[in-house]
């Protein structure tokens, strides 16, 4: 049996695991009654429901090949490589959320980013730190300093994100 099968079956039912918790929190974004047309929870729910559909796609597929080779389902093989991959991936994540509530987004995602980047083999400083320390601050930038998304103070620690980046805001009017 060809293993990519597998792997695009464990791959689809971890894509429809990672959707649970974000589509059951869609439906605590603020909506305004007064904002019309394409809504705050517009988007996320397009971008949970292509994922689902592609999920669902490519769990099918992978059932159709596993099926049709008379193979089984699981291998403890690729079970246990699968697991020693994804367990810290998972915990990066669920670390990620819990230190996002409590420290805002900026050191939570340099951090986060620097914890995959080490996962996935990336070593050095300059890969380790340079690189989440740019890419976070790039990205809160765009974000909460030019688009002016809301960003909840952190429980610990909290600082005004408008005022790190708040120029750019003013820049581009």
């Amino acid at each position: 049996m060809e293993t990519t099968a597998r792997k695009n079956l464990v791959a689809a039912l971890f894509l429809l695991a990672v959707c649970v918790p974000f589509a059951l929190s869609i439906g605590k974004i603020y909506v305004d009654p007064m904002d019309p047309g394409f809504g705050s929870r517009d988007f996320p729910t397009g971008v949970i429901t292509l994922i689902v559909l592609l999920a669902g796609l490519q769990l099918v597929g992978a059932l159709r090949r596993i099926r049709a080779d008379g193979a089984p389902l699981v291998s403890r093989d690729e079970l246990s490589r699968t697991l020693r991959h994804a367990a810290p991936l998972m915990v990066v994540g669920v670390l990620y959320v819990w230190l996002v509530g409590m420290f805002q987004y900026l050191i939570p995602t340099m951090l986060a980013t620097s914890a995959v980047l080490a996962a996935f083999g990336n070593r050095g400083w300059r890969r380790l730190v340079v690189v989440p320390l740019v890419s976070a601050a790039l990205f809160h930038a765009v974000f909460f300093g030019l688009l002016g998304l809301y960003e909840a103070p952190g429980s610990v620690w909290e600082y005004d994100g408008r005022a790190l980046f708040g120029w750019l805001a003013a820049l581009f009017g």
